[in-house]
């Protein structure tokens, strides 16, 4: 499973990550300059790059993954994390999402942390 992380997602949970699970392919918004783009384009990149997107913004980009899903676009998947939610539980969720899915059971699919 590859990953692209939204610009507000704390740098420890990829440095969590990439720590646990070395081999990962993750990217951030910032690395591939889709900084404060519309959602839509930040998904449209996730999907071209076959790229589970992670983020806190369960407003508008939940809403824009919905659109994708509803026109049959391509949407491997959103995984959005919920307020308060520690560093630690976000970590051992995503790592658990990660060891235990291929990537394919994300397709079309909105997933909140907590799980």
């Amino acid at each position: 499973m590859k990953l692209l992380m939204d610009e507000h997602i704390d740098p420890g949970i990829i440095r969590g990550l990439k720590r646990s699970l070395l081999t990962l392919d993750i990217q951030t918004v910032q690395q591939v300059n889709l900084q404060s783009q519309p959602d839509d384009l930040i998904l449209a990149y996730a999907a071209k790059e076959n790229r589970v997107m992670v983020s806190r913004d369960r407003r508008t980009m939940s809403h824009e993954a919905i659109q994708r899903i509803k026109t049959n676009q391509p949407m491997p998947g959103l995984v959005l994390i919920r307020p308060r939610v520690s560093l630690g539980d976000v970590i051992e969720a995503l790592e658990l999402l990660i060891l235990c899915s291929d990537g394919t059971e994300m397709h079309n699919s909105i997933l909140y942390i907590p799980l």
